[in-house]
């Protein structure tokens, strides 16, 4: 059972491309939020990570460049662990300030120093309800993906195989 505020969804699916499972994590960001977990030299796994911390539930998130270091913009409790990058793909961020949780857009967006965790991403699949254009939407991927809610809720879905269709 998850604690006040939070939920754990597992959703299994069939059809066209075979039968998958996604699992969903929501919950209320007066109660909870996202964090940064940095693992720079991979010497504990996910679930180490997530138990130091106290996270009740965590996820693999962003990129890396070949040489392990990250990719696009990485803040963890205030302090800038890699600058923003521009490329196609990193579209989005999650940013966790003082006065909540944000999934703005990477152009434009100004790292302040009200910015306790952020994780520059993408790309972004939907914005303002509809689905963004020009992504291959046939490719099947593991997929990690932030979710916002009309309800004001958070979370993320995570399925090992699934495509934008």
């Amino acid at each position: 059972p998850a604690p006040a505020g939070l939920e754990f969804r597992e959703v299994r699916l069939g059809g066209g491309f075979g039968a998958n499972t996604l699992y969903h994590v929501r919950f209320n960001p007066k109660t909870h939020t996202f964090a940064v977990m940095d693992n720079p030299d991979g010497d504990f796994s996910l679930g180490t990570a997530a138990q130091k911390r106290g996270a009740l539930a965590a996820v693999n998130g962003g990129y890396f460049h070949p040489d392990r270091t990250p990719l696009g913009l990485v803040v963890r409790q205030g302090a800038t662990i890699h600058p923003q990058e521009r490329a196609r793909l990193l579209s989005g961020l999650v940013i966790v300030t003082g006065k909540g949780i944000a999934l703005p857009r990477a152009a434009g967006f100004k790292l302040t120093p009200d910015v306790r965790d952020a994780l520059q991403a993408g790309p972004f699949l939907i914005e303002n309800g509809k689905p963004v254009a020009g992504l291959n939407a046939m490719r099947a991927a593991a997929r990690t993906v932030v979710v916002a809610d009309a309800a004001g809720g958070f979370g993320f879905v995570v399925c090992r195989s699934a495509t934008l269709v």
